[in-house]
């Protein structure tokens, strides 16, 4: 009985949040144009069909399936669950940058770029706050498996005719400020991606000193401050003593 509470539960969280918050299902750039999905399932720019799928193995994720019904290639991007809007906090892409793209909005506030895991750049995430206190967060990642006719990229999928993808999509609640709904995804379920992480690395003592270091730099083995093929030498004291200066 508990079991199915709790599979009745999670199933109106899906159904229900859009449809009370008058949210949409979500946003998402077509070929860089801003798209918004307003219902279940649908037809954006007379390009992409939308549907939500419900998960017929478990009840922890819902499915987002974008099919490209035109006869060109398309490139979709920054799928932002309820829509990327100015009145919630959510991170999605910006500019088009090769690298590190990735920004957190906040209302009233400049965008910052965040740092994401090398598999999840392409992420979209929302954090609605509601009055009575009964906030959700919601997480979308590109299921890579799914990907049909297209092809895979850093931040965007491209689609070529009747290709299609889909979008695992996570739901939860939380209490408190943005930052708590954050701390679930990211710190509490890691993405969704495993159900336990091995933190012993990170417990060593001789390893803490890293919790206070809060500037590194990264060289590359053929960086010439790590050794010079010029005069054949190791230079790496001298880059220390730099960086200390």
């Amino acid at each position: 009985m508990k079991q199915l509470l709790l599979v009745c539960c999670i199933a109106l969280c899906f159904l229900g949040i859009s449809a009370q918050n008058n949210y949409p299902l979500f946003s998402i750039e077509i070929n860089k144009k801003l798209s918004v999905a307003t219902g279940e399932s649908g037809i954006l720019d007379n390009k992409i069909r939308y549907s939500r799928l419900n998960n017929p193995i478990t009840q922890l994720f819902d499915e987002l399936l974008l099919e490209n019904i035109s006869n060109d290639t398309i490139e979709i991007r920054n799928l932002v669950p309820f829509g990327a809007a100015a009145d919630h906090v959510y991170i999605t892409g910006l500019g088009e940058h090769g690298l590190s793209r990735t920004h957190l909005f906040i209302p009233g506030k400049s965008p910052v770029n965040v740092i994401c895991p090398d598999n999840a750049w392409e992420l979209g995430v929302t954090c609605i706050e509601n009055k009575d206190g009964n906030n959700k967060i919601a997480l979308v990642r590109r299921n890579r498996n799914s990907l049909q006719k297209g092809q895979r990229r850093r931040f965007e999928t491209i689609l070529y005719p009747g290709g299609s993808v889909k979008y695992r999509r996570w739901i939860e609640s939380f209490q408190g400020p943005w930052q708590e709904g954050l701390r679930i995804v990211f710190q509490k379920n890691y993405l969704y991606d495993t159900a336990y992480f091995d933190n012993s690395l990170f417990e060593r003592k001789d390893l803490q000193w890293i919790r206070h270091s809060y500037v590194m730099h990264l060289m590359q083995a053929w960086d010439k401050f790590l050794y010079d093929a010029a005069d054949k030498k190791y230079h790496i004291e001298d880059f220390i003593k730099r960086g200390n200066k």
